[in-house]
């Protein structure tokens, strides 16, 4: 769909000579380019598996948005979680992400807390199930054979509030 999912570019070249014949020659270039919309990503909830007396470990649940008419999948996903406005939480997540077109797909990021490395705001938040406000950053490389985007870092971003934190047992 030219103007949706595309854009038509035209290149008119005109070339001439010097050598015999002397003479002039138009090329005509039509080409169609996908428009490509960055996938949204938000965090859904927060679900603690093991809660100790010296730390946590904590699985956030992501919903991955692709509003194109492709395939997109990424890989290399370095991210950076901050939860009211403290440390920054830093990672990987190891696995290549696809999503189907016009689709989304859940992804879970892993994280072991030592609370002796995290505020005690931040461990009330958690202890207690508050809902917790986030920012996080994910930046990424996408899977692709299109010469321009290989090599290229995709930047996703969003910020919010977890709408619920589970514990150990699913309770709210």
């Amino acid at each position: 769909n030219t103007g949706k999912d595309s854009a038509q570019m035209r290149i008119n070249i005109l070339l001439y000579s010097n050598l015999i014949p002397r003479d002039s020659a138009w090329i005509y270039i039509k080409l169609t380019i996908p428009v490509i919309l960055l996938p949204t990503v938000h965090l859904e909830h927060l679900k603690i598996t093991n809660l100790t007396s010296s730390g946590a470990t904590l699985n956030i649940s992501m919903k991955v948005v692709n509003k194109n008419n492709m395939r997109f999948a990424f890989y290399d996903s370095k991210y950076k979680i901050i939860f009211e406005n403290h440390k920054a939480i830093e990672g990987v997540i190891p696995q290549t992400i696809e999503l189907p077109a016009k689709d989304s797909v859940g992804v879970t990021i892993p994280l072991d807390l030592n609370f002796k490395q995290i505020e005690q705001t931040l461990v009330d938040y958690i202890r207690k199930g508050k809902n917790m406000r986030y920012d996080v950053t994910i930046t990424t490389r996408p899977v692709t054979k299109i010469e321009t985007f290989k090599d290229s870092d995709i930047i996703l971003h969003a910020a919010g509030k977890l709408k619920t934190i589970k514990d150990v047992e699913g309770k709210k």
